[in-house]
């Protein structure tokens, strides 16, 4: 009996100093984490709106199609979406949209929408949700229209700021840009070549 060892617990000092240590710990790798999820949304984000412009460019060549990206970049509507629709080639003035096919949501129309009024992240016919992601003005400009926030591509690819694409006026004088920003301030871009719309995303700054 005498050789039996005393079961010892641990003092209350010691449960402090191990509370004391998670607390420091958590509030430590929490912002951390929540910092590098929130730049994991930026990028899928930038990612799945490249894949959308890709997706569009190619139903263009493939179809022998007009395809549309009307972007809405918050103003006047404070709404961040954009909705993307077919076109015949032979209607010139893009008087006469067609829904194209849903790559995630088949059936659905093609309509993403990043941030509403309300401040909530809804996208429609979309996958993940990209709460408190915004457009940056988007401008793509040409001869004919110095200011659109229209993305079209022609059956060749390339893409335009406006319909009339026979109008070779309306193709880019640059570069085109759209850039999503979001709580923080932090910016990913996206590029399209102004001569076969090929798209490369870039970020975060």
């Amino acid at each position: 009996m005498n050789n039996m060892r005393k079961e010892k617990g641990f003092t209350l000092i010691e449960l402090v100093i191990v509370i004391i240590i998670i607390v420091i710990l958590a509030f430590t790798v929490f912002p951390a984490t929540k910092n590098a999820l929130k730049d994991n949304q930026l990028n899928a984000c930038a990612q799945e709106i490249a894949s959308h412009l890709r997706y569009g460019r190619t139903v263009a060549m493939g179809n022998g199609r007009i395809v549309r990206f009307n972007f809405k970049d918050g103003s006047p509507a404070l709404l961040h979406e954009y909705v993307v629709e077919s076109f015949s080639p032979l209607d010139a003035l893009c008087a006469t949209p067609a829904d194209i096919a849903n790559p995630l949501n088949p059936g659905e129309r093609f309509e993403i929408v990043l941030s509403t009024p309300g401040g909530f992240g809804m996208p429609r016919s979309s996958g993940p949700e990209f709460r408190g992601i915004t457009f940056q003005p988007i401008n793509f400009t040409s001869t004919n229209v110095p200011t659109s926030k229209i993305l079209v591509f022609d059956p060749n690819g390339a893409p335009f700021n406006d319909c009339g694409i026979s109008n070779s006026n309306n193709s880019f004088n640059n570069t085109g840009v759209i850039r999503i920003q979001d709580g923080r301030g932090r910016i990913m871009s996206l590029y399209l070549d102004r001569y076969n719309g090929s798209v490369m995303v870039d970020g975060p700054s």
